[in-house]
């Protein structure tokens, strides 16, 4: 068999198995983004109003932080680097 012929019919199979990998990942990925943001507005929000609590001398009070936590945004991304199947 030629090298020309291996690559030809081999390229179409290994592009047609790499997509069928990356979309689950990418879903994934997605879910881990939409939870590391969801976690940094909480984080910014919070910086913005201790700064402002600091300066009107309010600094010990701040409020109770929303459901989501870094630990789930962990979670998120440790799924999305898995492989379906494995663990």
């Amino acid at each position: 068999m030629s090298l020309g012929l291996v690559v030809i019919l081999g390229m179409p199979l290994v592009a047609a198995i790499v997509t069928l990998v990356i979309r689950p990942l990418q879903k994934r990925q997605a879910i881990q983004r939409e939870a590391q943001s969801a976690v940094t507005t909480i984080t910014t929000d919070t910086v913005a109003g201790l700064r402002i609590l600091r300066g009107i001398g309010g600094r010990t009070s701040r409020p109770p932080l929303p459901g989501r936590s870094p630990r789930s945004c962990w979670r998120c991304g440790r799924r999305g680097g898995l492989i379906p199947g494995h663990s």
